[in-house]
């Protein structure tokens, strides 16, 4: 039949008002030509169509043709389109729920005369399909028009159809394709395209119920990310699903819609040109778990002999961190050539090493291996550093002075072992040197008269003399409590390094007896600023807070010095010198054999002290030890002080007991070289302070007196001339004896506030406040 005798049948049924049980009329279509043709005639043929409201109850349902004949009067025509394409989509569906087959076998009142008149195209097949039902009822045979206006020729179309899982991608793939969403908005196109389309793409949630057909008319239904991956990426069949998770292929969505190869994919989401396992994985605690997987795929499918692929290979990502950190001491014996790639990781990673790691790394038999494996970034790292240092002094001293790579790794141990300044006598380096072997080596000397070779504490000059030649009239005290001459090595080290001071002189200088603080607070009896650190002192009693580890306790001394140098350069910006100097130092070898030694008898009327280091007497006792000093304080109270490791007996903690175990603990208070000898050293500024001018006493206010009104200034630095004037009045003035306090005396001035002219050795020098003249009887006469 032909389409317009189709037509002209359905016209004049129309006209003529036929009345029918069966309202369904159906145009099988055989090319787009007679479809279009088809609807164009349709839309003047009907009174409307069947709009999307009455087929979907919300935008993305399957449609309601069941319910349809429901929403259509009795003596309505209405056309219907789309259902060619319902049919093919969801096909299985349909033999199960009979949606359309339901509207198609409606039998209505014999008096009606309305119509729904469907156009399918290229439908023939399914029409006729037994298990759809829809040809079986021999009554509405007549009401089936076969159209077929054009020769029969292959038409194609292919549809792709997206699952709800798409959803998330939607800008994505609307860049790419003219995408459809919902079957509501898929029907409208139905209603308002006048061609059938070659191909388009549906994002549905009913995905799950299109049935996938090829051929001519090729539906594609893509239900997973994965699916799409795989087919959109040039080598996508090498992805696997059970490697793939929803993160990972998220990042790599974007790249399948460039059909990319899966290697270009991964490395454009790396944002890089050419792959470097180290270089990404500086970025591996940014990147999203997505990433993350992207790199494990990777070696997956491109494995080199790197350590970074064997650490891939073999683990998960929740535990590849501890396995890069750790896994290179089990396998560096057969890949020496990885430990230079796992240094590199390390370090971009900045792993924190934990005790196994420790452990692992203490395998090794070199000590100058064991470094290359540590930054001393951290603490935990310098802990073991000098834990481990204290070892090899064991061994061999010599090496642990001379390692480069120590000094790489631990600058300021190395500066703390390392020399004094020769002209301070190669007897105290020697003597110092042994010491700290022993301190960080937890061992002690076999005895104390060989140890002490040499060494004469009394023939040093007196500190507070040293002091008093070395002020000037812009010098602050910086006193450091405990700190002896062990750390002058490390201390000169510190202040070498700064850009604003220089060190001028240092001198070992001995400190009073005994060596406590209270018997050398000189501090007291100078007329010098000074400021005062506790810390090093505190540690050599205490430790640290809660970790009685004694290496935990020398990092922390070794690292107070940054601290010393940071205050020292602080002091520099107010003060042209600064010299630093300790009350008394500390001995670790006096604690430990305050536990190995057996204490001697105390004299009687004696009271021991600090740990048995020394004693106060009320006299002078018969058969005193030899190795016992007397002295006595500015009170008239006398004291015996120990020269050696002996102490009286008394009970107490002092340190471990033992090599093995390294308890924090020093003493003082006795006269060993250690606890006796303290540094004063000299730290001028490089460029000299600017003259600055204050009101003594900061008093800026003064009284007339018989017309003369007296004021004091006081300069930063000595000065040698100065000139001074409040207004037209020139001051009369006085050096008051040091060159940087002079009185001001203004005759004849009046009350006011003056702001003062200044000229000191000819430099004009600003002050902070005016003058403030007051009149003698608060506003009244000058008297």
């Amino acid at each position: 039949m032909k389409l317009q005798e189709s037509i002209s049948a359905l016209k004049a049924e129309k006209t003529n008002k036929v009345t029918s049980r069966f309202p369904c009329r159906v145009l099988l279509l055989h090319s787009r030509e007679d479809y279009c043709d088809a609807v164009s005639s349709l839309r003047s043929l009907c009174d409307r169509s069947v709009s999307s409201d009455e087929l979907f109850s919300s935008e993305d349902v399957m449609p309601a043709y069941d319910k349809l004949i429901e929403e259509i009067k009795s003596n309505e025509w209405v056309w219907l389109p789309g259902v060619s394409e319902y049919l093919r989509l969801f096909y299985k569906s349909e033999q199960r729920t009979e949606r359309f087959a339901k509207l198609w076998h409606t039998i209505v009142d014999a008096s009606s005369t309305g119509r729904i008149i469907i156009p399918l195209w290229n439908c023939d097949s399914l029409w006729y399909d037994t298990s759809l039902g829809l040809s079986t009822d021999e009554r509405q045979k007549d009401f089936v028009y076969s159209i077929s206006d054009y020769e029969a020729v292959s038409e194609q179309m292919n549809i792709t159809v997206f699952s709800s899982a798409f959803e998330e991608y939607i800008n994505q793939l609307s860049g790419k394709y003219t995408l459809i969403f919902g079957l509501r908005e898929w029907y409208d196109r139905m209603l308002s395209e006048t061609q059938i389309p070659t191909d388009y793409y549906l994002l549905t949630k009913q995905a799950r119920s299109v049935s996938q057909a090829m051929g001519d008319i090729t539906i594609r239904p893509i239900k997973t990310t994965y699916e799409f991956i795989r087919e959109n990426l040039q080598d996508g069949f090498e992805l696997k699903e059970e490697v793939c998770s929803e993160e990972m292929l998220s990042e790599l969505f974007d790249e399948s819609l460039k059909n990319s190869s899966i290697r270009d994919a991964i490395l454009h989401r790396f944002n890089i040109v050419t792959f470097d396992g180290v270089a990404v994985m500086a970025k591996w605690s940014d990147f999203s778990k997505g990433k993350q997987q992207l790199l494990r795929l990777w070696y997956r499918l491109n494995p080199d002999n790197s350590y970074l692929c064997h650490c891939f290979e073999k683990y998960g990502l929740g535990e590849i961190e501890e396995h890069i950190l750790l896994d290179i001491f089990d396998v560096m014996q057969f890949h020496n050539e990885w430990v230079a790639e796992y240094q590199q990781l390390i370090k971009v990673l900045n792993l924190k090493k934990n005790e196994t790691y420790f452990e692992k790394l203490s395998i090794i038999p070199t000590y100058e291996e064991r470094l290359a494996f540590l930054t001393g970034d951290t603490r935990e790292e310098r802990i073991y550093i000098l834990r481990m240092v204290g070892q090899w002094l064991k061994q061999d001293a010599a090496q642990v002075c001379a390692s480069k790579m120590l000094k790489l790794r631990y600058p300021l141990l190395q500066a703390y072992l390392g020399l004094m300044p020769d002209e301070l006598g190669s007897v105290y380096n020697e003597y110092i040197s042994e010491y700290k072997a022993h301190k960080l080596a937890n061992t002690l000397p076999e005895s104390d008269e060989r140890f002490f070779r040499g060494i004469e504490p009394d023939s040093l000059p007196f500190r507070y003399s040293v002091i008093n030649q070395k002020i000037t009239d812009s010098t602050v005290m910086l006193w450091i409590d405990g700190l002896g001459f062990e750390y002058l090595s490390l201390l000169l080290d510190k202040l070498a390094q700064s850009e604003d001071g220089t060190v001028v002189s240092c001198t070992l200088t001995q400190a009073l007896l005994p060596t406590e603080t209270e018997f050398n607070e000189q501090w007291k009896q100078m007329s010098v600023p000074y400021e005062k650190l506790n810390k090093l002192d505190k540690l050599a009693h205490k430790g640290v807070v809660d970790e009685p580890d004694y290496y935990t306790c020398i990092e922390e001394q070794i690292a107070f010095f940054n601290r010393v140098s940071d205050k020292a350069n602080e002091l520099l910006k107010n003060y042209q010198r600064v010299i630093i100097t300790g009350d008394h130092g500390a001995s670790r070898l006096a604690a430990r054999f305050f536990h190995t030694r057996k204490g001697l008898p105390v004299f009687k009327d004696a009271t021991p002290l600090s740990h048995g280091r020394y004693c106060s007497i009320k006299t002078k006792p018969v058969g005193v030890y030899e190795d016992l000093k007397e002295t006595t304080d500015s009170s008239g109270q006398h004291y015996l002080v120990f020269t050696s490791y002996n102490h009286f007996s008394l009970s107490g903690f002092a340190a471990g007991k033992d090599d093995d175990n390294v308890i924090y603990g020093e003493v003082h208070g006795g006269a060993s070289p250690e606890e006796m000898i303290v540094p004063v050293v000299v730290f001028d500024s490089k460029v000299s302070l600017p003259l600055n001018v204050k009101w003594s006493y900061d008093k800026s206010e003064a009284k007339l007196k018989r017309k003369v009104a007296k004021a004091a200034i006081e300069f930063s630095k000595e000065i040698k001339t100065l000139e001074v004037k409040a207004g037209t009045v020139e001051a009369e003035v006085c050096d008051t004896g040091d060159g940087k306090t002079w009185t001001l005396s203004f005759e004849k001035i009046t009350p006011g506030a003056y702001n003062l002219i200044i000229v000191a050795d000819g430099k004009i020098v600003n002050i902070d406040k005016p003058l403030t003249v007051i009149p003698a009887l608060g506003g009244g006469g000058d008297f």
